[in-house]
């Protein structure tokens, strides 16, 4: 790696503000073992466009101190609700003064739960630790790495083996994941687990742990946020308790997936469309990450995920047959033609905290705004970040004709039917035409 450490020196030594590159030159562990050494404060974000993935880790003094993943389901109010520590009323009031406070988040958490320093320490380091496992095993992709001068986002320092240690925790994971999620018969969200008899005969800590943790059944992300252990060790147990018949493991619902695409005509101009966006917005960046990503945010609740599910693929007219969780809704991934991908991610505005708007607004080429009869106020602070900064490109849906005027943000709109009635092949095509024109006139 001799060759490619001179422009994270330059970042040190030169006290440059910010470098950036591909992932395939300058891998994850490399780049968090020097953001460690430099022993200063940065953010760190890293980009997979293979999964639609986003990960932004802030240092302060070398020292890790939050780990970020928008849309990855693990929000720490996400996590202490799947554990059982809070309901879900407190969770809305969480995100609520977390919208509007400034400071801490496990400040934040003491004032409006029980929890207490040890515990509370625990779940962030498991969060930290899971979001870490995954992103070190990309091997695509970009990242950036700039000074970080924000709010202060978090009192606590993560207690985190060595980045070392966790690459290798990382292969293994990967290793067991590819063995065994093809056994299953729903994805690890849709997957509900249940005792088939009372007593049982745990063969290590790992098994005890898990059976005595399920109760009366759970999906499988609430037992690993009860257990606080790797998502694959977990799994590696249930499934030996399953060969056991101790367990049971059944579908709770169908997995939004993509339907297979034509490398036709059609397909292929729309792949021509999007490489034309992504050169646009991003120049000679582009040839670093081919993939178009989109923020999705809608003006009211549930808004953004129903969009980027249609975009995902969901059958047409199928009922949402779960409610969507309060933080972060969907990411998606979809395959064009050919290497032409776009990448999805709804949340919801009002679970941004303010350290969180600019890195996410930064990482995305698109804003895309679902439209509703009023915005939130933290909408408002995004709209007002991007025309501060003038970016990302912003971009309206309207959904059957409804919502209220645009905001002057807005480069282009589309209106649509209701989503529920439109093929997902229906729905990519325009939003690529009026994402071309809007990037057009940028």
């Amino acid at each position: 790696m001799r060759g490619v450490t001179p422009a994270l020196e330059v970042f040190r030594a030169r006290q440059e503000e910010r470098v950036s590159g591909p992932l395939s030159l300058l891998p994850p562990l490399l780049l968090l073992e020097a953001a460690e050494r430099n022993g200063q404060d940065c953010r760190l974000t890293l980009r997979d466009p293979g999964g639609g993935n986003v990960l932004i880790a802030i240092f302060r003094g070398g020292r890790p101190t939050m780990v970020f993943s928008p849309g990855d389901g693990r929000s720490l109010g996400e996590l202490l609700l799947d554990a059982g520590r809070i309901d879900h009323a407190t969770l809305v009031e969480l995100l609520g003064c977390r919208a509007q406070e400034r400071g801490s988040l496990e400040r934040l958490l003491h004032q409006r739960t029980q929890l207490e320093d040890g515990e509370l320490q625990r779940y962030f380091d498991f969060q930290a630790r899971a979001r870490l496992l995954e992103a070190l095993s990309w091997r695509s992709g970009s990242f950036e790495m700039e000074r970080y001068h924000g709010d202060e986002e978090s009192d606590l320092r993560l207690n985190l083996p060595s980045f070392h240690t966790l690459a290798l925790r990382s292969q293994a994971r990967a290793q067991t994941l590819a063995e065994l999620l093809p056994t299953l018969p729903a994805p690890l969200e849709h997957l509900l687990v249940r005792r088939r008899t009372a007593t049982a005969r745990p063969q290590d800590d790992v098994q005890s742990a898990v059976f005595q943790a399920i109760g009366e059944g759970c999906l499988f992300p609430q037992l690993v946020a009860r257990v606080l252990c790797d998502d694959d060790l977990v799994l590696r147990a249930v499934v030996e308790l399953v060969g056991a018949r101790a367990l049971v493991m059944q579908p709770r619902a169908a997995a939004v997936s993509g339907p297979a695409r034509s490398e036709g005509e059609e397909g292929s101009f729309r792949g021509e469309l999007l490489h034309a966006i992504v050169r646009r917005l991003r120049g000679d960046g582009g040839l670093v990450d081919p993939a178009l990503w989109v923020l999705v945010v809608g003006e009211e609740s549930g808004q953004a995920g129903e969009l980027v599910n249609r975009l995902g693929g969901r059958i047409a007219g199928e009922p949402v047959r779960e409610k969507l969780p309060v933080t972060t809704v969907a990411r998606v991934r979809v395959r064009v033609a050919g290497g032409a991908t776009l990448c999805a991610v709804a949340v919801e505005p009002d679970s941004l905290s303010r350290a969180a708007i600019d890195p996410l607004l930064s990482r995305f080429d698109v804003l895309c705004v679902v439209a509703g009869k009023a915005a939130s106020p933290r909408l408002d602070a995004l709209l007002e970040s991007v025309e501060a900064v003038g970016r990302p490109l912003v971009v309206g849906v309207r959904l059957g004709g409804r919502g209220r005027r645009w905001p002057a943000a807005m480069r282009a709109a589309l209106t649509v039917p209701d989503t529920g009635q439109l093929p997902s092949r229906d729905l990519v095509g325009p939003l690529l035409e009026v994402l071309h024109g809007a990037a057009s006139q940028a």
